[in-house]
């Protein structure tokens, strides 16, 4: 079919469809894969597709010309186990029907203009992969979230208009490993129940309404490697960073930003000896920086810029002989940068207050009153200021969270019998 491009998707149904009795050719009502990924396929998906009825993995991604509403009659697809259309141009809601594909086991639409999914995607027993991110939808989470046991996988980020709060009943799925809710109006506070969910990998609430305060129950999930909060508007969470945080012993990135919270940072995440993102900035922090974070050495990032610190920065700081990024402006700091951080060999990014923190290394010399805007750091005599705006929410942490998903990694692969047309949507 790739020597075929642009195909109609007419067309096309006519050839899946033509051969329906055996007549010397092969019956297409009796195929179990069809791989139509990135074929250039322009209109909508024909009603045919559900006449056949062996089918087992189809792939529509990566067609930006197939549009309109998933036909009601996909719901006849009894044997389906994979449905991928990431990236194409389907609209509207998700017919009721995908609920009697009782097979399924990976349900991928990321990147489309759908605006619902039906409650009944959640009833699918063997369903372990639900992806949606980047679409429209337009509706909250169901109660019956809980149904699909085997789910590993549920990520619905980029969906600006899913609101309401996370059922209790997530508490039901035991198999868990990763929730995505990222950049949405889910809000209310986290549940206690996410504590049962102890496969859990990735816990993803950035850029959300949630408020309340974080539980230390959230310290039983052992597996958990990445862990990202952080408010908008004036919905923030609030109350201290639990100390028990510091004892999970996979956890690799944290950020905890653009909240209400207050307190000092825990000595206790000193003990994270697998860290390698830390963003706590743009809080109620307040306190001096505990010089224990210097047992951190896998850090690469350490921003806690925007807070209310106080002090001077710790010459222990020196240790973190795997930082790249060091950003403390916005603080109350004073004194001196210690020579051992402006000698760190891969440090790129250095950022303090200049009025307050002498710091001749720093590469960039930020305002408190101004802090998004800051310039290089260059000798009086010489210096240009150039305004470059710090927008930390932006940060891409995909290089860290492929490097710790094995996990879930290996969960796709067996799911997709040992390959994935695009790892991407993971």
């Amino acid at each position: 079919l790739s020597r075929y491009a642009p195909i109609e998707v007419t067309s096309l149904a006519d050839k899946l469809t033509q051969y329906n009795h055996t007549d010397g050719n092969r019956p297409y009502d009796k195929s179990k894969g069809i791989d139509l990924f990135e074929l250039d396929l322009i209109g909508t998906l024909p009603s045919e597709i559900g006449r056949l009825h062996k089918l087992e993995y189809l792939s529509l991604g990566n067609n930006v010309k197939l549009i309109g509403s998933l036909p009601t009659e996909i719901g006849n697809l009894a044997s389906l186990t994979h449905l991928t259309f990431g990236e194409c141009s389907f609209r509207n809601q998700i017919p009721t029907e995908v609920g009697r594909l009782s097979e399924l086991v990976v349900f991928q639409g990321d990147d489309n203009k759908l605006q619902s999914f039906p409650d009944e995607l959640f009833m699918l027993k063997n369903l372990e992969i639900l992806s949606l991110k980047k679409n429209i939808i337009n509706q909250t989470l169901p109660s019956n979230i809980g149904f699909a046991s085997n789910l590993k996988i549920l990520d619905l980020s980029i969906n600006l208009n899913l609101a309401g709060t996370i059922p209790t009943e997530v508490g039901f799925l035991t198999n868990i490993q990763k929730l995505s809710l990222e950049t949405t109006h889910i809000s209310g506070s986290l549940p206690i129940e996410l504590s049962l969910l102890t496969d859990l990998v990735t816990i993803d609430l950035k850029k959300t309404w949630m408020v309340g305060t974080i539980p230390t129950e959230l310290s039983f999930l052992r597996n958990l490697q990445l862990f990202r909060l952080s408010g908008q508007g004036r919905f923030r969470v609030h109350g201290t960073i639990p100390t028990e945080l510091g004892t999970l012993p996979r956890l690799r990135l944290i950020e905890i930003s653009k909240t209400h919270v207050t307190g000092q940072i825990p000595t206790e995440f000193s003990d994270l000896s697998n860290l390698m993102i830390f963003h706590l900035h743009t809080n109620r922090l307040s306190g001096t920086l505990p010089p224990a974070l210097s047992k951190l050495t896998m850090v690469t990032e350490l921003l806690v810029h925007r807070n209310e610190h106080n002090g001077t920065i710790p010459v222990e700081y020196g240790a973190l002989e795997s930082a790249k990024l060091i950003w403390m402006d916005g603080n109350n700091l004073s004194g001196t940068m210690p020579e051992s951080v402006c000698q760190l060999p891969l440090m790129r990014d250095l950022a303090a207050d200049c009025a307050e923190v002498s710091c001749l290394c720093c590469t960039s010399c930020c305002i408190d009153e101004v802090s998004e805007t800051c310039h290089p750091y260059l000798p009086a005599s010489s210096q240009q200021i150039t305004n470059r705006v710090k927008e930390v929410e932006d940060f891409d942490a995909n290089h860290v969270h492929d490097a710790m998903q094995d996990g879930i990694i290996a969960a796709i692969n067996n799911a997709f019998g040992g390959s994935n047309e695009d790892d991407d949507w993971l």
